[in-house]
């Protein structure tokens, strides 16, 4: 008799849709961590600006042998001997200077060629939790379309809105990474007073510096690249690097060499590109230029 039951007013049989506050939750976890901005623009910048052949390094002192210490535990002549300069009332030579324009190329910051808009906006979607979703989102519609369901859209148009809305926040960030390099830029300085075979030049192109050269920084000025403190011309010296190493309070330099293992804010006896002079002036040997500053890295 139960068989032969009419079963009119039944509704068939359908599977359940993914729950819609599921998919929200997965998607707004998505939406507030897109997939990889800084690393991608760092692994597009590293990709497009390969680096070329061995140069010095702030941290680091000559090639060759076993490894000397850094740069700023290093003695005023070590460094100067490392550097190939070794008269600072003379400075570098014509042809000295040449030589290492060969090598290390200018003294500035490279931004990576821009990414189209529309090439940030699709590689949003190049996630395999994304892919899932985009999946979850056609099923949806194939579902609610086979069943002819009135309200069967909204689930997919929440998921794809939301995936919409990951995408212009995943955009924006790596654009803002893109425009830090070009802030950067702006603060490294355009001329810098340098020491050129016994003549000082007081507006030589700071993108013309190499490694070895001798530049004199005064009160106001910003560092025009990684340098090695040779001597202090006033009493003291204090330098702001809140832009590099975020201390709030001004740093003492002196030309006394720093502890091996002493941190960034610590290495007293280097001067950092971009960094202000708060006070005093002092004789600097060029270490690092371009994207081999700390700044640069």
């Amino acid at each position: 008799a139960r068989a032969g039951m009419p079963t009119q007013g039944r509704a068939p049989a359908r599977m359940a849709p993914c729950p819609a506050w599921a998919c929200l939750l997965v998607l707004l976890i998505a939406a507030l961590a897109p997939p990889g901005a800084e690393a991608g623009l760092l692994s597009r910048r590293q990709s497009e600006n390969p680096p070329g052949p061995q140069k010095p390094s702030l941290g680091a002192g000559a090639p060759g042998g076993d490894a000397p210490p850094p740069w700023h535990a290093q003695s005023v002549g070590e460094c100067l001997g490392a550097l190939g300069c070794g008269d600072t009332a003379a400075g570098l030579d014509a042809v000295a200077v040449s030589a290492a324009l060969e090598v290390f190329g200018p003294n500035e910051l490279k931004a990576a060629k821009a990414t189209p808009l529309w090439k940030l906006f699709a590689a949003q979607f190049d996630d395999a939790l994304v892919k899932v979703l985009l999946a979850t989102a056609a099923t949806s519609i194939v579902l609610a379309l086979l069943e002819k369901e009135e309200h069967g859209w909204v689930e997919p148009v929440v998921i794809l809105s939301i995936l919409a809305l990951n995408a212009i926040v995943g955009v924006w960030q790596q654009r803002s990474a893109q425009g830090a390099v070009a802030a950067l830029k702006r603060l490294t300085p355009s001329r810098a007073r340098c020491l050129r075979s016994g003549v000082w030049i007081d507006d030589l192109p700071a993108r013309e510096l190499v490694p070895g050269d001798i530049v004199e920084v005064r009160t106001g000025d910003r560092v025009p690249a990684d340098c090695r403190v040779v001597e202090l011309r006033t009493t003291t010296m204090r330098t702001d690097e809140a832009s590099l190493t975020g201390e709030s309070s001004t740093v003492d330099k002196s030309a006394s060499p720093a502890a091996t293992d002493a941190s960034l804010a610590g290495r007293s006896s280097i001067l950092h590109a971009t960094t202000m002079v708060a006070s005093g002036a002092a004789l600097a040997v060029v270490l690092n230029t371009g994207m081999r500053t700390e700044i640069g890295k």
